[in-house]
């Protein structure tokens, strides 16, 4: 009895010891989602992820979505800092809004903590028949507030 009690208190130090030192996880078709209450708060989808071990990440082909802020985000690659809690878009980047239409562009920062979009190159917006060009998107989800800069251009379709 007491040796097996020794080895099983053996195995379960080496285990523990053993996952403390995982650097990073990786997985395939990764799916994340975060309720308050009932409803659907945040989902994150990728076709692969890395979680490093200070919480940051990075994914490929990531969808975020937020019903609650009204947004849905893909893009070809993504990137979330921890520390500034910062999410980083690059590559074909799809913002889809619940009051301003559809946004392209090639990046897109959102930080999570000032509530605030900014795609810092080219952007297209479509809405309902108006495509709008211009050069820097700047989206304050907590206010409202939706600037585009730049040399604005539209194009009305009748």
């Amino acid at each position: 009895m007491g040796r097996a009690f020794f080895s099983l208190l053996l195995l379960i130090f080496l285990a523990t010891s053993a996952f403390s030192q995982i650097k990073s996880v990786k997985i395939q078709d990764f799916t994340y989602r975060r309720f308050e209450g009932n409803s659907l708060a945040l989902q994150l989808k990728a076709n692969y992820f890395e979680k490093q071990p200070d919480e940051s990440f990075s994914a490929k082909n990531l969808e975020l979505v937020s019903p609650k802020k009204g947004i849905n985000i893909k893009a070809k690659l993504g990137f979330y800092d921890k520390k500034k809690e910062l999410f980083h878009f690059q590559g074909a980047v799809e913002l889809k809004t619940d009051k301003h239409g559809d946004v392209y562009t090639e990046e897109l920062f959102y930080s999570v903590k000032d509530g605030v979009l900014r795609a810092p190159g080219r952007v297209f917006i479509k809405k309902e028949g108006i495509i709008v060009e211009g050069s820097e998107l700047y989206y304050n989800l907590t206010t409202g507030e939706f600037r585009l800069k730049g040399n604005v251009k539209a194009k009305f379709s009748l």
